[in-house]
């Protein structure tokens, strides 16, 4: 994927749907050897990431999608998870009828997990399941996160006068809405399941650090300080 052009979005859908039929096809031959005696019985989880990058890609692109993911069904032993980042992504298309099969693969799916996002995303997610005033408190003020404090302030620049040197992982708070999820489940007015992801100590490395330019802080011309973490 990080060979493809950023500009060439077909291009880059047409090789996400290449990647999930793979992953499909395996699935299907995992379970043509199970039937035959051949191997063990497994049950799958296939991740449909980065759905958005498709779903927009042209006309007709949402048949193609909805016909790869048919096979998630009891059938087949398969557990799907879509992955994209707003409800607008489903329905940017011309076509009403098109806007529609997308915004079907979310009213299908059992469970939403649903990030920090602000109340423009929670009133689109609304129209598909049932959202109470504590949980738009929780999403919208994760999406919010504060400036750092004063104290937190002072502490970077004295870091960042003394030229050179990097600030501790202590130095730099934690984004309050980092990692907090909600999870809707079922098609009633039950309440969701908030929690937050943590990272590992492998995570912590700094191996899925996607803010990693943000880590030179210029203080005048000619002169950076690195400051470690996630801004």
């Amino acid at each position: 994927m990080s060979r493809v052009p950023k500009g060439d979005r077909k291009l880059k859908a047409a090789l996400l749907l290449v990647c999930w039929a793979d992953g499909f096809g395996a699935v299907e031959g995992a379970h043509v050897l199970a039937d035959a005696g051949l191997a063990r019985r497994r049950t799958f989880q296939v991740i449909i990431d980065e759905l958005w990058q498709v779903i927009g890609s042209g006309s007709g692109i949402v048949d193609r999608i909805d016909v790869l993911v048919r096979v998630e069904n009891r059938g087949s032993a398969t557990q799907a998870i879509f992955v994209t980042h707003s409800v607008a992504d489903l329905s940017a298309f011309e076509s009403t009828k098109d806007a529609n099969k997308a915004l079907g693969f979310l009213e299908k799916a059992r469970l939403k997990f649903i990030g920090p996002v602000g109340p423009e995303e929670l009133d689109r997610l609304s129209t598909v399941t049932h959202i109470n005033a504590a949980e738009r408190e929780l999403l919208t003020s994760a999406a919010s996160t504060p400036p750092p404090s004063e104290s937190v302030l002072s502490r970077l620049r004295a870091v960042m006068r003394r030229g050179g040197g990097a600030a501790s992982s202590v130095d730099r708070p934690r984004p309050h809405g980092q990692g907090v999820f909600l999870l809707k489940h079922g098609e009633d007015k039950r309440p969701g399941i908030p929690f937050r992801l943590n990272f590992t100590p492998a995570e912590e490395t700094g191996v899925h650090n996607t803010n990693n330019r943000f880590d030179g802080v210029t203080t005048r011309a000619g002169d950076a300080s690195r400051i470690g973490g996630t801004p």
